[in-house]
């Protein structure tokens, strides 16, 4: 029977995946998505969607005002009765368009309960699942329903359904659907997600959605620095430019390109000198599948982007973390990808890590 099924997506690399798995995994059941403003141009990408009739149906969301709390306490104690009672702050006519019998999202977020909440009310056999968003998304999505990883908001929006008698989406969350099961130590059963590499239409398809013109993609540096959050939020800044700057003088700044982290706004390295990717604000995810780069080298110090698509393709340059190499004991916002990177390097785990380095010299890369 042709399931129905919604999925939400708060992140472009959630989108990619979800549009794999339609190409895939659901290709023969009824998928509607919807992408929430927690990502830039979210609106056109939503028009991009429907004009290409990827699902059977797209809308946008505004869910971060939800999820971050807004300004004080009132709009914080509203956005967890909303969460509770299934209240969404904008109309949404897709939720309502067919009753659904699976919800997939990664988030486990206000949004999500209320999302959760109201579909549950249409259809009480709702099945609930997660998808990945990474390969350092494993450990969170293990730690899905664990009442102590909650935020202060999610528990009390926990409590209160409990106190109701409400079913919470996480409770009802039965599939963990993942590119590489094994690395998957959660209480869900797990359904994996075939490669990327595997599907030329997913290419294409992801060409289209994001508007990128393969003939006008032009990488001719040979090393690539993917600059993460660690300069500017998290507490002390680990040293990213300076970093940047030291492999300039070793590769020649002619030879580097730095694509910067889509919430950096400080325009540190372009003040420093440095070239500067021209699309910066489309997903990098999108353009690698779209563009060869074997013979380049992906430079990092803690960005996860270069980690989970070189994953999940067959041909990929080399890729060098390069956080040894930076001061990171004092900032708590890239501590988490590190610890998560110590297990996938120091733990054996059946990851195809072949071309992909933690490096405490900065001569490795030449």
């Amino acid at each position: 029977m042709r399931k129905k099924v919604l999925c939400v997506c708060n992140t472009y690399f959630q989108l990619l995946t979800v549009i794999q798995l339609k190409h895939t995994l659901l290709r023969n059941d009824y998928v509607a998505v919807l992408v929430s403003d927690h990502s830039k141009n979210a609106r056109q990408i939503v028009r991009n969607l429907k004009a290409l009739n990827c699902f059977e149906a797209a809308g946008f969301i505004e869910t971060k005002g939800l999820d971050y709390g807004g300004h004080g306490m009132i709009k914080k104690i509203a956005g967890i009765f909303s969460a509770k009672n299934g209240k969404l702050d904008c109309e949404v006519h897709l939720l309502d368009a067919v009753v659904f019998d699976e919800f997939m999202y990664f988030n486990n977020s206000l949004s999500t309960a209320a999302i959760g909440e109201h579909l549950y009310r249409k259809n009480n056999g709702l099945v609930c699942s997660q998808y990945e968003e990474s390969i350092l998304s494993y450990d969170i999505a293990a730690g899905h329903g664990n009442f102590r990883k909650l935020s202060n908001r999610m528990k009390a929006v926990y409590l209160l359904q409990l106190a109701t008698g409400k079913k919470r989406a996480f409770d009802l969350c039965q599939k963990f659907y993942c590119y590489y099961p094994d690395c998957y130590k959660g209480k869900c059963s797990t359904v994996k997600i075939p490669l990327l590499n595997e599907n030329e239409e997913f290419r294409k398809t992801i060409a289209k959605v994001f508007q990128i013109e393969k003939s006008s993609l032009e990488y001719e540096q040979k090393y690539i620095f993917f600059s993460s959050v660690g300069d500017f939020e998290g507490g002390h800044p680990i040293g990213e430019v300076d970093l940047a700057k030291r492999i300039a003088g070793l590769v020649g700044k002619e030879n580097l390109l730095v694509k910067v982290h889509p919430r950096d706004n400080t325009r540190a390295f372009e003040k420093a000198g440095l070239n500067i990717d021209k699309n910066s604000d489309v997903p990098w995810e999108a353009i690698q599948l779209n563009y060869d780069f074997s013979s380049h080298v992906f430079l990092t110090a803690t960005s996860t982007s270069v980690l989970t698509i070189n994953l999940l393709l067959e041909k990929h340059p080399k890729v060098y973390f390069l956080y040894p190499l930076c001061d990171v004991a004092g900032n708590k916002a890239v501590k988490p990808s590190i610890e998560a990177l110590e297990r996938i390097f120091y733990e054996d785990n059946g990851l195809p890590l072949s071309g992909i380095y933690l490096s405490k010299r900065l001569s490795d890369i030449l």
